[in-house]
C-alpha cells in the first residue's frame, strides 16, 4: 500500500464540521484529531476523528454505522510496562 502525504487543504476541516454536526447526540464529543486537524501541515488525505462519550454504552445510540464509519479499536487497550 502507498501512502501519498499531500500539500496542506485549508478545506480538510470542512468533512469534519459536516460529520461532527449529524453524528452524534447530544452528550458525545468528537474532536478532528491527526495529521489533517493541523493547518498548514501536509498530511494523507484522511480525516482522522475521535469519538468522546459519556458512558461506553453510549456507543449504542452513535449514529456512526449510518454515516458509514466504523469503530476501530474493539476495546480500549492500556500499555502497561513490564
Amino acid at each position: 500500500m502507498t501512502i501519498t502525504i499531500h500539500p496542506a487543504n485549508p478545506d480538510w476541516p470542512l468533512p469534519f464540521q459536516h460529520l461532527k454536526t449529524r453524528l452524534l447526540p447530544a452528550t458525545a464529543q468528537i474532536h478532528h484529531i491527526g495529521s489533517t486537524a493541523v493547518p498548514g501541515l501536509a498530511a494523507k488525505n484522511i480525516i482522522d476523528i475521535q469519538v468522546s462519550l459519556p458512558r461506553l454504552a453510549d456507543l449504542e445510540h452513535a449514529r456512526l454505522p449510518a454515516a458509514g464509519l466504523t469503530r476501530r479499536a474493539p476495546r480500549p487497550t492500556i500499555a502497561r510496562p513490564e
